[in-house]
């Protein structure tokens, strides 16, 4: 058998056509990998997130408060070191560097204030901070609208 009759012949059909229906098919899977994947990194971020504006609320609750149980304290706790690592994977580099920066600034906001109009006057500051930080989480998911600031 000659070149010009085995690219002639069936058999050159049938190993030309399981290439490209090999290579199709690859491809199609790839394409469908990549898509799971995207799909799996937005949702960890969004329960990532969710969980830091969590954090976020009770930190504020926690200073805020005069006397705050131990339990709730000791829950709260080890819900912000759980987080720590899933922050440091999933989230991106600004909303990481936005998170420690606000929970910082509530974290240091209320020392010194003992008046309790004070603190509700701090506590509605950090409440829009925190939807300011959920608009930005929003915007980063490609989810439509805004928290409503009060």
């Amino acid at each position: 058998m000659t070149w010009a009759q085995f690219f002639s012949s069936q058999i050159f059909g049938i190993i030309l056509g399981s290439l490209l229906t090999a290579g199709f098919t690859w491809f199609v899977e790839w394409r469908k990998s990549v898509g799971e994947q995207k799909v799996h990194l937005r949702e960890k971020r969004e329960e990532v997130y969710l969980k830091a504006c969590d954090i976020l609320m009770r930190l504020d609750k926690c200073y805020r408060e005069k006397y705050v149980e131990q339990d709730e304290y000791e829950e709260y706790k080890k819900l912000f070191n759980d987080l720590q690592s899933h922050m440091l994977v999933y989230a991106s580099s600004e909303i990481y560097d936005e998170y420690y920066k606000l929970y910082e600034e509530i974290a240091t906001l209320y020392v010194g204030i003992k008046k309790k109009k004070q603190r509700e006057k701090l506590q509605r500051i950090n409440a829009n901070k925190v939807e300011q930080f959920a608009n930005k989480i929003r915007k980063e998911l490609g989810v439509k609208g805004d928290v409503l600031c009060q």
